[in-house]
């Protein structure tokens, strides 16, 4: 028995070594052993895509699959170079790819979300940060600026999760058509 998964986001914890892959129908916590962040910091980044394999999962979902990303064109001499340091291989036709299967757990999307009951967790709640060490107090700015500050600081957040997203956003991204 099989199912096509459409796949709704697509996250990376860099800290945890962990690619979250949601699903419509389940959720996938897989744990990436290629270190796929490594490639998110290169500085040929914006030419890479990506694909899924099939995944496959058993009775207590466990799940193992395979990811592929490509350079779209031929590198430069350098990046040639800083992409052999970071595991990728060279094709015949001078893009680079890396391959990697990956394992780990699938959580059915439905099921965590009846389980969480939002409202209980929807109020307001106040938390003490202490600063350690050279940790630096944000400066009182005026309304316009401090407002900047947040977009800058959501959109630096967010940029590592975009590229992700943009790598995988690819038709053939369904679990169950292989890649």
């Amino acid at each position: 028995m099989s199912y096509d998964e459409k796949i709704m986001n697509i996250l990376l914890s860099p800290s945890t070594g962990k690619l979250i892959v949601l699903g419509e129908r389940y959720h996938y916590l897989f744990d990436d052993a290629a270190g796929l962040e490594k490639i998110m910091g290169a500085s040929f980044k914006k030419e890479l895509a990506g694909s899924f394999g099939k995944f496959t999962v058993d009775r207590d979902d466990i799940i193992v699959g395979s990811y592929r990303i490509q350079t779209r064109n031929a590198l430069s001499t350098e990046q040639g170079e800083e992409a052999r340091r970071l595991g990728l291989r060279e094709l015949p036709d001078g893009r680079f790819e890396i391959a990697a299967r990956i394992g780990g757990t699938r959580f059915e999307s439905v099921a965590l979300a009846k389980d969480m009951d939002a409202s209980a967790l929807n109020q307001n709640y106040v938390v003490t940060v202490d600063m350690i060490g050279d940790a630096r107090e944000i400066p009182k700015q005026r309304t316009s600026s401090a407002k900047e500050t947040v977009e800058n600081v959501l959109l630096i957040l967010a940029a590592p999760v975009l590229i992700v997203m943009v790598l995988f956003m690819n038709p053939c991204i369904t679990c169950g058509n292989g890649g």
